[in-house]
């Protein structure tokens, strides 16, 4: 059994026969109040319980040796494999190449003002992009109706139904919400193209005007993609 002593530096445990503590210090600056003496009586059938020291149990330790062993062969054969490996990696991968390529300039301005900027990469184009030159796509509004006629009837906008929700307790106490979803619903081009149309005459209905600034808040969803280009079909940014 411990006690704490109020405004005590130091706990005592004074068993049979008692040695007083002196109850004044002369001559030390601020000494702290002499601290109590609590008798405790010798009870035999209490008794003191001390680890025992790893060398008495012979067992674990041969155990520990093996733990210890088994790790230290592991990382052996780890850096023995990357010694190996590594001018392989070299030859194959080519990291510097990679390093480089992603500090190159990708795009250039070739066009900038008080309300814009426009980009142009300077990559290879790609098929898909050469034939929307071609076919002289040179706005957003254009693209929703170039794929529009090309992929129609194809999957455009999946959307999950949230079914039920639940809050997921994590170790570190924190809480988090578990949404259960149901299967996708696809909106296909044409439905994509036909509710643009009809959510940006609604905007149009509503008094706003081509080159007008609109804020969408929403969350990332279909409706956000429709809304988005809906304002692109009536010039309004």
């Amino acid at each position: 059994m411990l006690i704490s002593l109020l405004k005590c530096p130091v706990l005592y445990l004074v068993p049979r026969p008692v040695i007083r503590a002196p109850r004044v210090v002369v001559g030390v600056k601020n000494t702290p109040p002499p601290c109590r003496v609590i008798h405790f009586p010798i009870n035999p059938s209490i008794s003191l319980s001390v680890p025992a020291s790893p060398f008495t149990n012979p067992t674990r330790k041969m155990e520990n040796l093996w733990v210890d062993g088994a790790i230290g062969a592991i990382k052996t054969i780890a850096f023995v494999c990357d010694i190996i490996t590594y001018p392989l990696y070299l030859v194959l991968q080519r990291p510097w190449e990679k390093k480089e390529g992603s500090r190159r300039l990708k795009a250039e301005i070739v066009h900038q003002d008080k309300k814009s900027i426009t980009y142009k990469s300077k990559e290879k184009f790609s098929d898909p992009h050469l034939k929307m030159l071609a076919a002289n796509i040179d706005t957003m509004e254009k693209v929703l109706n170039y794929v529009k006629e090309i992929h129609r009837n194809k999957n455009a906008l999946g959307t999950r139904e949230i079914l039920a929700e639940e809050d997921e307790v994590q170790s570190n106490g924190r809480v988090f919400k578990k949404y259960l979803l149901g299967e996708y619903k696809w909106r296909d081009y044409g439905q994509v193209h036909t509710e643009a149309i009809q959510f940006g005459r609604g905007l149009r209905t509503l008094g706003y005007q081509p080159k007008n600034n609109v804020v969408i808040f929403a969350e990332t969803r279909a409706e956000w993609m429709i809304a988005a280009h809906a304002c692109f079909k009536q010039n309004i940014t």
